[in-house]
């Protein structure tokens, strides 16, 4: 998808930032154990957008004109291309829903580097202490055998958006068509179909376009990756299935630039009165992790909330 192509570009080569927010102890634990966990989304407030974007394409594809327009283009490479990456596609629904493991982040901004987010800090709640754990973007292609996908989410802002970035495809499709003739056609129902299901998994109301979220997305399903562990634990008195992303380099299998004091840009703790205890034991578990001068990356907010 073009928008989320150029997103992405545009945060490597800005050298952008992402920030995970969440609780004191959920950072605690990511820190001691250099892991960040990938949780499935029928689990999460999530599971609900995700259908949100089944549903935009779906009423997309389900009109005739829009649908047939968009099928021409792949004319001549070769027959019901489209019409195959749709079923293909229905055919991974049931599979989407159920095994779609995410985690989120959000797009960190210079002017947040001493506060955070006060959208985000509220989410928390006064008596919960929230902290924000900002990363540099990793590498382009650093970490390719993990198989998770860092995408942006995008907001819908303008009711015909998905006819427009679709239209930027088949303007993409038609300056590209003679290249695309030379491949196998699996290979391009194959790609149409994970543009579907990322698009599926990333596009969210305009309403939440403060969040400015992005998500690292596995799919252990059809993609499954001998680096990333699955193990089942109990979240808020529910138990289940959760895969780890560790942050451990393993340069004979092209895994680099991915440990935490590589990543980290800095920890910012959220409005909480017990912000100083939850500065010295993030403090002492990244001195643990080996992160140079740990004190320096530690940043207290005192954004007040009410309430």
């Amino acid at each position: 998808m073009p928008t989320a192509d150029a997103r992405i570009e545009k945060l490597i080569k800005d050298n952008g930032r992402l920030a995970h927010y969440t609780t004191a102890e959920a950072a605690l634990s990511i820190i001691e154990s250099k892991s960040i966990w990938l949780r499935n989304a029928m689990g999460m407030s999530d599971f609900s957008e995700v259908r949100y974007g089944f549903n935009q394409l779906s009423g997309y594809f389900q009109d005739e004109a829009k649908r047939n327009r968009f099928s021409t283009t792949f004319d001549g490479i070769d027959a019901n291309i489209v019409q195959r990456a749709i079923q293909l596609f229905d055919q991974w629904w049931g599979h989407i829903q159920t095994n779609t493991f995410m985690t989120c982040f959000s797009e960190h901004g210079s002017s947040e580097d001493q506060y955070g987010r006060l959208s985000m800090w509220r989410a928390f709640g006064k008596n919960i202490a929230g902290v924000a754990i900002v990363i540099r973007c990793p590498e382009k292609y650093s970490a390719l055998p993990l198989k998770a996908m860092l995408r942006p989410v995008i907001y819908m802002d303008r009711p015909d958006w998905l006819d427009h970035e679709l239209q930027k495809v088949v303007a993409n499709v038609n300056s590209n068509h003679a290249y695309l003739e030379t491949l196998d056609p699996s290979q391009v129902v194959v790609a149409l179909y994970q543009m579907l299901h990322l698009t599926a998994v990333t596009l969210k109301h305009q309403g939440f376009h403060e969040e400015r979220e992005w998500r690292l997305c596995y799919f252990p399903m059809h993609s499954k990756s001998d680096h990333v562990l699955e193990e089942t634990r109990t979240i808020s008195g529910i138990p289940q299935v959760i895969h780890k992303v560790v942050f451990e380099n393993k340069p004979a299998q092209l895994i680099t630039k991915i440990e935490l004091p590589e990543l980290l840009d800095r920890v910012i703790i959220g409005p909480s009165q017990y912000a100083l205890s939850t500065a010295q034991a993030l403090s002492k578990a990244l001195k643990e992790a080996k992160v140079e001068n740990p004190d320096s990356k530690i940043f207290i907010s005192d954004i007040p909330i009410r309430g």
